[in-house]
């Protein structure tokens, strides 16, 4: 029972059958009114043809002392529309009567299908009452001798036109019925066909094949579906290409460090003196140092692609944030060379985003900042509204770069050569990342105060967290190049 098409048909069939069934009594009703319409006329009819043609009559003579009863056709036949009707007369006439009533209410005349009581009061007009033999329905109609001429029909020969109106109408749908079911039946088949070679299609696809499903015209109804598969399959075919590259790029980037503490070791091992098995044990102490940051950049940045954000945005204290993680820069070897200042403005907005990925950003900014700039000298962050903006600036007194290097320093596992400064080149990645998460906007020049390098993250204000959690598909901006 969980077949959609079975569903359409059995509710199809009950529709029309309940459409069917509505119709019939309708139509049963219908015939009702019009059939009591109908007979009240000819009752109305025969009255006042049985009154001029006896009236003159009873007139001319006395009274009769019991009632004259006239004989008509009391034959039977059985059947529908033309078998009722007979050279002898209709089957109906049976269920017709009328009496004849003088101004004294004594019965004077009748047929023989009438009854010795009243058909009904005898009193002008139509009326509607129970006798022995059933309902009936008389017309009273007063001549101008006094005398009382009434006419009566058995309702039963109202109701019998009545629900053969009804069979007639109801009938011919029954019947159709299960004729319409094949045929809808088929119709349904035949608009499941897209639906199949949807079906077909990505059945015999292989895992890795994730390129948009080539099926031809569809119908309207079945089109959303498909640009809905083929937008999830362009989601995983580009979440599958991201692991890819960052597979070879781990890969690629960590058989250095590796071949490194390979050498140390055994350098290591086969150390003659005492000094030398010290400074291979400095050196494989500095390649492990190396490699767990790389190691650790490697997993932020894994952490900071856009199918591992989608929720959890938060209203951010830039200045707080800031606070903590120079706090704990400053606890380093690193940290402690420096001279490390934090420049904010009173009453700073807060930023709506991702603390986690805001905090690698910072983290990855002033790590930069410490790293490449000469022990002694300075690096300082700074945070400042700008309109509907909060930017925050990093900068150092190292040597900067040179403005055609802003683009390139921003790629995956690139490192400036000449900066005497070793590292995985994934620092300014990480945060350009982070920019685009975020919708801000990155800007690398040389600082004025400290001449080494300024990084500038503008983040916009006043985002609603639904326009924010559709950002990250987006691209990031860079300026100042």
């Amino acid at each position: 029972m969980n077949s959609l098409s079975r569903w359409l048909l059995i509710g199809i069939l009950c529709a029309l059958l309940l459409s069917g069934l509505i119709s019939g009594y309708a139509a049963y009703r219908s015939g009702q009114i019009e059939a009591g319409e109908l007979f009240d006329a000819k009752l109305a009819h025969s009255a006042r043809v049985l009154l001029s043609l006896i009236d003159q009559r009873l007139a001319e003579g006395d009274p009769p002392t019991q009632p004259i009863v006239v004989d008509v056709w009391s034959g039977h036949a059985e059947g529908r529309g033309g078998d009722l009707a007979t050279t002898e007369g209709h089957a109906y006439e049976t269920k017709l009567a009328f009496q004849v009533w003088s101004a004294q209410r004594q019965l004077l005349l009748r047929s023989h299908s009438a009854p010795e009581q009243p058909l009904g009061p005898v009193t002008p007009g139509f009326h509607s009452v129970q006798l022995d033999d059933g309902q009936w329905r008389s017309f009273a109609l007063q001549a101008a001798s006094g005398r009382w001429y009434v006419t009566g029909e058995r309702d039963d020969a109202r109701r019998e036109i009545a629900e053969e109106i009804a069979a007639g109408l109801l009938l011919p749908l029954l019947l159709q019925i299960p004729l319409l079911g094949l045929f809808i039946g088929w119709l349904i088949g035949v608009g499941e066909r897209s639906l199949r070679r949807v079906v077909a299609e990505v059945e015999v696809r292989a895992a890795d094949r994730l390129q948009p499903l080539e099926i031809g015209k569809v119908p309207s109804e079945i089109a959303p579906l498909v640009s809905s598969i083929n937008r999830l399959l362009g989601g995983l075919r580009g979440a599958l290409e991201r692991e890819r590259r960052f597979t070879a790029d781990a890969a690629h980037e960590l058989r250095t460090p590796l071949a490194a503490l390979q050498v140390h070791l055994d350098n290591m091992r086969n150390a003659d003196s005492t000094s030398a098995r010290d400074e291979s044990v400095e050196r494989l102490q500095q390649s492990v140092h190396r490699m767990r940051r790389m190691v650790e950049q490697l997993l932020e940045l894994a952490r900071l692609e856009p199918e591992h954000i989608r929720e959890g945005v938060e209203s951010i204290d830039m200045a707080g944030l800031a606070r903590e993680v120079m706090a704990e820069l400053a606890a380093t070897k690193s940290g402690c060379a420096h001279n490390m200042e934090l420049r904010e403005e009173d009453g700073l907005p807060r930023v709506s985003g991702w603390s986690a990925s805001i905090e690698i950003l910072l983290r990855n900014l002033v790590d930069n900042a410490l790293r490449f700039s000469p022990p002694g000298s300075d690096v300082r962050v700074s945070l400042a509204q700008r309109d509907s903006r909060l930017v925050l600036t990093v900068e150092d007194g190292g040597p900067g770069l040179e403005q055609h290097a802003h683009q390139r320093v921003l790629q995956r596992f690139h490192r400036e050569l000449g900066t005497g400064v070793e590292g995985s080149g994934l620092g300014l990645s990480i945060v350009s990342q982070v920019v685009s998460l975020h919708g801000a906007t990155l800007q690398l020049e040389r600082s004025v105060d400290l001449g080494g390098l300024s990084v500038s993250v503008s983040f916009p204000l006043h985002r609603s967290d639904q326009q924010l959690a559709r950002l990250p598909n987006s691209n990031g901006t860079l300026q100042g190049f």
